[in-house]
């Protein structure tokens, strides 16, 4: 699919998770010798990727979230212990293991804002906001009376 405009929520998204198919994050929320032996198994198990990999995955990743917010408004990608839905089909399709994606991470993007909770428990982190905050914008116009 030609994408006519690309948002940049869908860049920080695409982003995130090509760095994430590298090195993935492993957290099953647990803390202590088993969460960390549990973690440095999974690392053993991450395949390396080419860049042909890589670059197929950010470029089918890019088309299926902007088509979805396009025509939805947004879009949740989900790992537990394997990528599912929209992710999986994008790794599926660029031969990306389950294993190199970070366990327990769910990340929603709208047009606006991407927000990723990775790991178990994991607090949400907001990897991109131009969400327009009225409060301010209120208070603005009040002063400029």
């Amino acid at each position: 699919m030609l994408l006519n405009h690309i948002n940049k929520s869908t860049v920080a998204g695409v982003d995130w998770w090509v760095e994430q198919i590298q090195n993935p994050t492993f957290s099953n929320g647990g803390s202590g010798q088993t969460e960390s032996l549990m973690a440095i198994l999974r690392l053993q198990q991450v395949q390396p990727l080419s860049l042909t990999q890589k670059k197929e995955f950010g470029k089918l990743l890019t088309d299926r979230i902007q088509t979805k917010l396009d025509a939805e408004g947004s879009i949740c990608l989900f790992v537990d212990y394997a990528p599912y839905y929209d992710l999986g089909e994008v790794a599926n399709s660029a031969g990306i293991p389950g294993v190199n994606f970070p366990i327990k991470t769910t990340m929603t993007i709208t047009k606006n804002r991407v927000s990723v909770n990775c790991g178990y428990g994991a607090d949400e982190v907001i990897l991109y906001n131009d969400e327009a905050h009225p409060e301010i914008e209120a208070e603005l116009s009040e002063s400029n009376v």
